[in-house]
């Protein structure tokens, strides 16, 4: 009899509390907790539904979190033709460029004014802006772009380029040894220009002897830089 109860209370002590094993974690009670969730199969007792940024995609996808019986059940949804960008090589080039992580279209430029005679718009990602300068002189993508010379990065680049990209900039082909980035479209004064120009910049460069030799050309200043003509 004795071995009998002691079997039973043996058998007791074994016995656990039914329970949803796919519900994972303390309950989550509102909206706010789904973003500190443990599991995608946590318990929980809100009856709204939520909607949360995708931690993978925060700026095209959204997570809907609903608790159905009890059990978070969550859904994607991603904005049709939005695509999560770094930079503007993330973008479709001569279509987009990023802007806040997200690409958007190019700008509109219907409304700019147009280049004097001699300058064109920088482009960003292929796309026109409304910035005037001389046409870039070489590209960092091609390594033969200044036979013999340097490619210098310009000062002067389109609006919201970024830092780094010489891609949507006014680069220069030169000797080598001068200051870099390179003056090409930056402000200047009209004294080396023999035309009557209301405003000037710079409109073509030299290194000469580790100095830029630059001469100056009819244009809307930028305020970009100012850089006295030779």
């Amino acid at each position: 009899m004795r071995r009998a109860a002691l079997a039973a209370l043996a058998l007791a002590a074994c016995v656990t509390e039914d329970a949803d094993v796919l519900q994972e974690g303390t309950p989550l009670l509102s909206c706010a907790d789904v973003p500190g969730r443990i599991s995608d199969r946590q318990a929980c007792l809100f009856a709204d539904a939520c909607v949360v940024p995708t931690p993978t995609d925060p700026t095209c996808c959204q997570t809907i979190a609903t608790c159905v019986a009890g059990t978070l059940d969550l859904a994607s949804y991603c904005q049709p033709g939005c695509a999560a960008c770094m930079d503007d090589t993330g973008c479709v080039a001569g279509r987009q460029v990023c802007d806040g992580n997200t690409c958007v279209a190019c700008p509109d430029t219907s409304n700019c004014a147009p280049c004097a005679p001699g300058l064109a718009p920088l482009t960003r990602n292929g796309c026109p802006t409304c910035t005037c300068a001389p046409a870039s002189e070489c590209s960092f993508a091609d390594p033969a772009a200044c036979p013999g010379e340097e490619c210098y990065p310009g000062l002067v680049c389109a609006p919201g380029c970024f830092p780094g990209d010489p891609s949507c900039c006014a680069n220069v082909c030169a000797a080598s040894g001068c200051p870099s980035p390179a003056p090409l479209g930056c402000d200047t004064d009209c004294g080396s220009n023999p035309n009557m120009c209301a405003s000037c910049v710079i409109g073509a460069c030299d290194c000469v002897m580790g100095q830029w030799s630059c001469t100056a050309t009819c244009g809307e200043r930028t305020g970009a830089c100012f850089q006295p003509s030779a």
